[in-house]
């Protein structure tokens, strides 16, 4: 694998100890041979653990006693008209907010989706956005949050081609138009108030 795809992992595996490291690594290369991948960040407070044996699939876990917010970034992945990205985990406690942007990077997100628990305007909502070239679009306001802080949710979201739906753990769905009709994510970041045990891609 070319150095510029391994060296993120590297820096990772400074910072822990020579078995987390391999495993890692091993995950990582059997993630990129099969998405294509060619960088990836994992910013998290506590160690990450890929298992080799599901892939992609729930190839991140994290720890029950994480309490501060994450950040995964994933880079130069390809989903499509007909894909669809699940991901599951746990609300913290005191959570303002969490969001999953999918789009080219992060200053050009098709879809910004945004639950926020505090907001100033609307206490508990779903927010979707746009960004180009950092600037945000209009948002789109869903008062009806089904989340709620120290629960479990899984949300799926699903690409159409013109448009993003997202599934809330109640059946909720969310559309949000594809404003610039974009054909392929390349970018995807999950960020936030949140403890991620699992995403998959299908």
């Amino acid at each position: 694998m070319a150095s510029s795809a391994n060296e993120p992992m590297r820096r990772l595996g400074q910072k822990r100890d020579i078995t987390l490291y391999e495993e890692i690594a091993s995950v990582f290369e059997t993630v990129c041979l099969r998405y294509n991948f060619k960088e990836i960040r994992v910013s998290c407070p506590i160690p990450v653990r890929l298992a080799t044996q599901t892939t992609f699939r729930a190839a991140f876990t994290t720890s029950d006693n994480m309490a501060m917010p994450m950040e995964l970034e994933l880079k130069h992945v390809e989903l499509r008209a007909g894909d669809q990205f699940k991901v599951q985990g746990r609300i913290m406690d005191e959570a303002e907010r969490f969001q999953i942007d999918l789009g080219c990077d992060e200053d050009d997100l098709a879809l910004h989706f945004n639950p926020r628990f505090n907001d100033d305007t609307d206490g508990t909502v779903l927010v979707c956005n746009s960004k180009i070239a950092g600037c945000w679009g209009d948002e789109k306001r869903e008062i009806h949050n089904p989340l709620q802080r120290g629960s479990t949710f899984k949300i799926v979201l699903k690409l159409t081609g013109d448009m993003f739906e997202v599934e809330m753990p109640d059946g909720q769905e969310i559309q949000f138009p594809n404003r610039e009709g974009l054909d392929v994510i390349t970018y995807i970041r999950i960020k936030g108030d949140l403890k991620l045990t699992s995403f998959k891609i299908y």
